[in-house]
């Protein structure tokens, strides 16, 4: 009676009330639920979790053991008959989602039967991103015992050990083994001024990383503005006080970087910048410039990949060529203009039709390989005049019907500020 507060026999049935609705998803609560509804005369939790005179560790194994859940053996087999057609990291998507649907009984007996084929390529992974071949199944034991905070870090202090690469554009960074974009690992602001920091707190994991790292190389260097270079040394010399407060006052907080690149090549690109802007954007103009050490290349490793002595010299030649117009060794007048003597074995003489011989010579037998796969991947015919480009893409297509012409030309629609960043 509601009054009184006393339980009152249903006059049809066994039950003496009704249990509230629990959903699935509840955990053990729902085990609970289960339960109550076919143990008797249970005193206490305890009670609820024997069966056939054992007491259970949890109201889920209880479950199981009446045979209230449904046996885990096909998703067990979804698994192992998905290892034969699926990647190692399509396995752990099937596992992650029957974890979403919540459909298992037991996880612990799916996990300790397919763990071996849900984690089959990840000591290959960790081999290729510690660049460590050698590394044993008793090295990624180590995660187990480590919380995903500590995993982060010894990762991280792992990467720093082996030294991380930079680089100022994408493709100078997908040319180096373990190369990540500067912008990206140090947290560059965009939007950049004389007193912009990296967005790297003090204690953060970066941070920490940072710390451990020795060194640091910098590729392309001379095509970034000099005025992000200021903002990482304010921010290693910051972070690296936890060390010594000597860091503060040591350029780059004392870290050993190493800036890459050639100044004959592109400078930084500056917005609607004059040939001032553009000086004063550059890396040699920074103060932090009296403190680099100037190193040279003096040896040409291209040249070891031939073993023709006449290959060598040549590309030498060709080689030294182009140094001496990059260094402007030759009569310049007070623009900066001079004429360049073109060598002989580079142009094209004596020939009734240029054009021909040009394609001839960088698609050697185009006619007889333009179906054949790759054909052109490994030339290409650059013109600097827009109007020797049409000369060409016309002879070209009169030569091979129904091709098609992918320009790459500077006269493209994306901002110099997105092509600095990109």
């Amino acid at each position: 009676m509601a009054d009184k507060r006393e339980w009152k026999p249903r006059k049809i049935g066994v039950s003496i009330g009704r249990l509230t609705y629990i959903p699935t998803g509840s955990g053990e609560l729902y085990y609970l639920r289960l339960l109550l509804n076919y143990q008797k005369g249970c005193c206490n939790y305890d009670n609820v979790k024997i069966v056939n005179g054992f007491i259970h560790k949890t109201y889920k194994e209880a479950c199981y053991a009446i045979g209230l859940l449904a046996d885990d053996k096909k998703f067990i087999d979804a698994i192992i008959e998905s290892n034969d057609l699926a990647s190692g990291n399509q396995l752990r998507r099937l596992f992650l989602t029957l974890l979403l649907m919540n459909i298992m009984s037991r996880l612990d007996e799916v996990w300790n039967k397919t763990w071996k084929l849900l984690s089959d390529d990840i000591l290959y992974q960790k081999r290729k991103e510690f660049v460590l071949p050698e590394m044993s199944e008793m090295h990624c034991s180590l995660f187990q015992s480590l919380t995903p905070e500590q995993v982060d870090v010894y990762e991280n202090i792992m990467t720093a050990v082996l030294s991380k690469v930079g680089a100022s554009s994408g493709i100078a960074s997908l040319l180096l083994l373990g190369g990540k974009l500067a912008h990206s690992t140090f947290c560059i602001p965009l939007l950049i001024n004389e007193e912009s920091t990296c967005n790297i707190p003090q204690g953060s994991l970066r941070a920490k990383l940072l710390i451990k790292t020795k060194l640091i190389i910098w590729d392309e260097a001379p095509m970034i503005n000099s005025l992000r270079f200021e903002a990482l040394d304010r921010t290693l010399r910051d972070i690296m006080r936890v060390e010594s407060e000597e860091n503060a006052l040591k350029p780059f907080g004392n870290k050993v970087i190493v800036l890459g690149g050639d100044f004959r090549q592109i400078l930084p690109v500056v917005k609607n910048g004059s040939k001032y802007d553009i000086v004063k954007a550059t890396l040699n103009y920074s103060k932090l410039c009296k403190h680099c050490k100037i190193l040279k290349l003096t040896e040409n490793m291209r040249l070891k990949s031939h073993t023709s002595m006449q290959s060598q010299t040549e590309i030498k030649e060709f080689s030294d060529w182009i140094l001496h117009i990059g260094d402007g060794d030759m009569e310049l007048n007070e623009l900066g203009q001079g004429m360049i003597e073109i060598l002989e074995e580079n142009l094209i003489l004596d020939v009734e039709q240029p054009l021909l011989q040009l394609v001839e010579f960088v698609y050697p037998s185009y006619i007889n390989n333009v179906t054949s796969d790759g054909s052109f991947d490994d030339g290409a015919i650059l013109c600097p005049i827009t109007e020797c480009v049409d000369q060409v893409n016309e002879f070209i297509l009169s030569l091979i019907p129904g091709s098609e012409i992918t320009y790459l030309s500077s006269d493209s629609p994306c901002e110099p500020e997105e092509q600095e960043n990109a």
